[in-house]
């Protein structure tokens, strides 16, 4: 288990001025006596005696007369220093800092965490610890800006605005260490119901009527944690997930997971400031290492409904403080599991999964959603791509990049102009290490450098979480998608892995509500009979028991025999053990499977009463227990996984999967499945990269892809004439980058530009730090602003404009401002002056920005005429501003637009 040590930050001006700060004792005298029983010649004291020859007093001495300094003291000094430096310890730094900009608090956390590690390193090297020990850049792990004080909403429930005002807050917070290492208590999510991520309160669908407490019950025991509870060691943190602003209320004994909440969801200035936090109007909350005791023995996670005072609808859900939930899983899935019930509760669809861009050559880009649960295909496809995008093989060659939106959670929503349009939820990932491949790592190896790992030693289940995987930009603004395919990763090709579907409801209600794939194990999920008996064409038997196959057995862990075993056994809770003997005797008497190298056929299945268990008998009094290694040598261990979704609760899907199929189906969305078969044995790497190659080849052949890829240069060429027909060669064709550049402006353009549609048809906005939807009066405040100039050339433009060796008195010039009555619209000063250029005849439209740098005295020359323009006349055209663009390839900030009329 890793410890956690915080320190508030102090300024010492020296080692001396350390060794007397009460932290320094503290931290010191916890470090020696973890260490001091190493040493032989301390075993027989007591610690009160070595803490008199050892402690932090006699270090401070030792600090100032060197000769106090033996070799027992020098080596428990070093100990104490790799102890602190180990994956065995957390260390916060937590700082009250002066009002400032959010970027200088954050490198105000990296200044003092840096101080406080050169002064234990002198420290270090005045005990003579060798050079190649000292060798850390940082001290701490985390560090926060101390937040006390603030006030609740006053809508929030009696409960939560007690905690609140009770808490201290973490504003700017930051990562210290660029790759921490941890050792939790937990290596894996336990498939106990105790421990799903699942509603608690009510009756729900599936469950004895009167099984889970009201609401009510809950909010009186939350009641009595916020009354009865010191927050003295709970810290709050505001967590941007998605479009939504999440509350965490985090006990400091579990403060290491935020090591992988900060690279896992955006650290961004419009959440974390105290005028941003103060009387925040919360989304959800989550409580992270409460005591067990809190919400009752039966339910160490979960979450439920409540309701703020207005009665808008506010999940909670908790996480119990105990070894068992000592894992990052129970962090990230509890947050994406209160998204998907917001999502759900607006109108729109939570999807577990993966959404890429991909960027064509020619200029064409589609948004693809891939939908699964873990383990099917999905980065390793995307992964393949990226590989033959550079290799520059097949069709990929006509790619020009892949971009990554979502990794793992995002939701769907209907546009007003129904469209289908996606959020992502994180900007990280959490990964096993395993499932990390050579050529994953030539692509994204830098962020390797900078994830926080856990359990590294653990043999199945290492994890690592890294960030930079999407752009914030791109995370929490509205994307139009294009196409939506479940990841099938065990059945085999026949033809193309890119499989369409004429029929959304067949995609959604058949196969993503299924959600059906082969899994690693590494989740605690088991195999789905059903889906086994299913594969195998066993279609009679499952005819016959339909849904109550998968409620009648279970999968337990037991010990038999002298060894562990994963057992099939009969459900507890289920009502008829009769109907499971029948249908397990009928699912496996007559089938044959290999023990100890020697095929054997099962004669028939028993059902040991006392223990729960099945055995199959093969003849001759032999007989062994039914477990995975029988099973999965029988039936494919396929798991089902509700809309390949875990953290979703079934309640209200159907409505909502029946809504976006109708409005995928006039959206013309693409729908389908995706064969990657990873989970072939041999088809490993070969899979993913054929369903790559597939895609790619789908794009570029689809007829109605093409179809719309045309529509939309036919857009970008009416705005372009309409906007810059005055300075447009007539009839001339426009620039393949210029053209492939508009056409992502449109794109960002028309998915900015959209309210969204609740399950009644309501019309409603949602808003984050990256997008706010501004509905303006009539057409033009939706008018597509088009521009003339790449972003490279406007970027030469202002440098040289800015540049001081290139100034210029012009004043004499004289300027026949009438010859340039053909330019009618400028996005900003620079694409005026490259107009300007285009109408002297300096540059033509297609010229690169090389080509611009070489004339620096004609781009000073065209600013001054750009400047007479705008003094004169405003743009002719529109009311429409462009905004900075946050899509890829984007365009970057151009300083303070024109006004224009």
């Amino acid at each position: 288990m890793t410890d956690k040590i915080f320190v508030e930050h102090g300024i010492c001006a020296s080692p001396a001025e350390m060794m007397a700060s009460r932290p320094f004792r503290v931290v010191y005298t916890r470090l020696l006596r973890k260490v001091y029983r190493k040493h032989p010649a301390l075993v027989d004291l007591t610690f009160a005696q070595v803490e008199n020859q050892y402690g932090p007093h006699a270090c401070q001495m030792a600090y100032q007369d060197r000769q106090l300094i033996d070799e027992l003291f020098r080596k428990l000094v070093r100990d104490m220093y790799e102890l602190w430096h180990g994956g065995s310890t957390v260390k916060v730094l937590a700082s009250s800092l002066a009002a400032g900009p959010y970027g200088e608090k954050v490198a105000a956390l990296h200044g003092a965490n840096r101080q406080i590690n050169e002064l234990i390193n002198e420290l270090m090297h005045t005990f003579e610890v060798p050079d190649d020990v000292v060798k850390a850049g940082g001290t701490f792990d985390v560090g926060y800006e101390l937040l006390r004080g603030l006030e609740a909403h006053e809508a929030l429930p009696a409960y939560l605005r007690t905690i609140v005002e009770r808490c201290d807050f973490a504003g700017a917070t930051t990562p210290l260490n660029p790759s921490p290492n941890a050792v939790t208590g937990a290596a894996k999510r336990v498939s106990d119901h105790r421990y799903g991520f699942i509603r608690r309160d009510g009756d729900r669908p599936g469950t004895t009527s009167g099984a889970n407490p009201p609401l009510e019950h809950f909010r009186a025991r939350l009641q009595e944690f916020s009354a009865t509870s010191d927050f003295a060691g709970y810290v709050c943190k505001a967590v941007q997930v998605g479009p939504f602003k999440m509350l965490l209320v985090i006990h400091k004994s579990c403060f290491h997971m935020l090591s992988d909440e900060m690279r896992l969801f955006p650290q961004i200035e419009e959440v974390h400031t105290r005028e941003n936090l103060e009387r925040l109007r919360w989304d959800g909350v989550l409580l992270y290492g409460i005591p067990a005791k809190t919400l009752g023995d039966g339910y160490k996670t979960g979450y439920v409904l409540d309701r703020a005072g207005d009665g808008k609808l506010l999940p909670l859900a908790w996480v119990a403080r105990e070894d068992a939930t000592d894992y990052v899983g129970f962090l990230k899935k509890s947050l994406l599991t209160l998204h998907n019930e917001l999502v759900k509760a607006l109108g729109g669809m939570p999807v577990h999964g993966a959404m890429i861009t991909i960027t064509f050559k020619n200029g064409l880009r589609k948004t693809l959603v891939f939908s699964a649960d873990s383990g099917t295909g999905k980065s390793e496809t995307i992964t393949a791509m990226m590989e033959q995008i550079i290799a520059g093989t097949g069709q990929a060659a006509e790619v020009r990049r892949v971009d990554i939106l979502a990794s793992d959670m995002l939701s769907l929503w209907r546009g007003e102009d129904e469209q289908i349009y996606a959020f992502g939820t994180e900007v990280g990932d959490f990964l096993r290490t395993n499932d990390i491949t050579d050529s994953w790592k030539a692509h994204f190896g830098d962020l390797l450098k900078r994830g926080s790992y856990s359990n590294i030693d653990h043999p199945k289940n290492a994890r690592v979480t890294i960030p930079g995987i999407c752009l914030v930009q791109n995370v929490l603004a509205p994307t139009r998608v294009n196409g939506f395919f479940y990841i099938n990763n065990y059945e085999p090709v026949r033809g193309r892995c890119v499989e369409l579907s004429d029929d959304p409801h067949h995609v959604l209600k058949h196969t993503l509500v299924r959600g059906l794939r082969k899994n690693k194990g590494t989740s605690g999920d088991q195999p789905s009979l059903r889906a086994g008996l299913e594969f195998a064409g066993e279609t009679e038997l499952v005819v016959r028991f339909r849904h109550a196959i998968d409620e009648l057995v279970d999968w337990q862990e037991r010990e038999v025999q002298g060894r562990l075993a994963t057992c099939l056994t009969f459900r507890d809770g289920a009502s008829d053990v009769f109907a499971a003997r029948e249908l397990v005797g009928l699912a496996f008497k007559g089938r044959t499977f290999a023990l100890e190298g020697k095929a054997e056929r099962i004669r028939s299945v028993d059902y040991d009463v006392l223990d729960n268990l099945f055995w199959v008998h093969m003849g001759a009094g032999r007989k062994v227990v039914l477990d995975r290694e029988v099973v999965d040598q029988i039936y494919e261990p396929l798991t089902s996984t509700f809309c390949g979704n875990p953290f979703v609760d079934p309640e209200g899907m159907d409505r909502t999967l029946e809504v976006f199929a109708r409005t995928m189906q006039r959206a013309k969305v693409h729908t389908g499945v995706i064969r990657t078969q990873l989970a072939r044995p041999g088809y490993e790497f070969s899979g993913p990269a054929r369903a790559a190659q597939d895609i790619v080849a789908f794009l570029m052949e689809d007829e109605e892809v093409n179809a719309r890829f045309q529509r939309n240069k036919a857009k970008v060429h009416a705005a372009m004439q309409a906007t810059y027909g005055g300075v447009l060669e007539a009839g001339s064709n426009l620039p393949v980058e210029l053209e492939g550049y508009n056409l992502l402006l449109l794109e960002e353009h028309e998915s900015r530009h959209v309210a969204f549609l609740g399950l009644q048809g309501e019309p409603f906005v949602l808003s984050t730090p990256y997008h706010r939807f501004e509905a303006a009066p009539g057409p033009a405040g939706k008018a597509f602003a088009p521009a003339i100039a790449l972003p490279e050339s406007i970027a030469v433009i202002r440098d040289i404009c800015n540049n001081a060796d290139y100034d210029a008195d012009f004043r004499e010039l004289e300027v026949d401002l009438s010859q340039y009555d053909s330019i009618g619209w400028w996005n900003g000063p620079e694409e005026l002056t490259w107009q300007v250029l285009l109408v002297n005849g300096v540059i033509g439209l297609g010229s690169s920005d090389s080509e611009v740098a070489r004339f620096p005295v004609e781009v000073r020359k065209a600013r001054h005429i750009a400047e007479l323009l705008e003094e004169r006349r405003p743009a002719r055209m529109g009311a429409f501003v462009r905004r900075p663009s946050g899509f890829p390839w984007g365009r970057a900030p151009e300083g303070e637009p024109a006004v224009h009329n």
